[in-house]
C-alpha cells in the first residue's frame, strides 16, 4: 500500500492510501504524488491520525530528496 497526495489545479489537495507504484502521475484535474508506505512510516508509526497538511509535507519531502 502506498500513500498519495493529490494537488488539484484549483489549489485544493487531499491525501490517502492507494495501490499505485511510487511516482508522479498526471491526472485530469491535477497531479498525484505517490510515495511508498515505508517512507511515511519512518516519520510516524500511525500516519492515519495526523493531519492532511502534515502528511502533505512528508510526501512532498520524498520528491525533494
Amino acid at each position: 500500500m502506498s500513500w498519495f497526495l493529490f494537488l488539484n489545479k484549483d489549489g485544493s489537495s487531499g491525501v490517502g492510501q492507494c495501490e499505485f507504484s511510487p511516482g508522479i502521475l498526471d491526472a485530469q484535474r491535477g497531479v498525484l504524488f505517490v510515495v511508498p508506505e515505508e517512507w511515511v512510516y519512518q516519520f510516524h508509526s500511525r500516519p492515519r491520525y495526523h493531519s492532511a497538511e502534515h502528511l502533505k509535507g512528508i510526501i512532498l519531502k520524498y520528491f525533494d530528496e
